[in-house]
């Protein structure tokens, strides 16, 4: 997976957790995930430590996933 675009939104929130920011990003792959909940980690160009936010996107040649809540993202129709 590949971040195409992103926007820091805020530093990552967790007190005494690892530095990172909160980031909402279009990410593109070339295969479904095998989960969908992602972090900056599973994604080139993005921390390890980032968080994905809210209406990020992940755009597959099969279907689109949104996240409707952090890190974690529903297939869409």
């Amino acid at each position: 997976m590949k971040a195409i675009y992103s926007d820091i939104l805020a530093l990552n929130p967790q007190i005494g957790g690892p530095a990172g920011a909160v980031v909402r990003a279009v990410i593109l792959s070339s295969t479904a995930p095998s989960s969908l909940a992602i972090t900056g980690a599973d994604v080139d160009g993005l921390g390890d430590n980032d968080v994905i936010a809210v209406g990020s996107v992940l755009i597959t040649p099969a279907k689109n996933y949104i996240a409707f809540e952090q890190g974690v993202f529903t297939e869409k129709e």
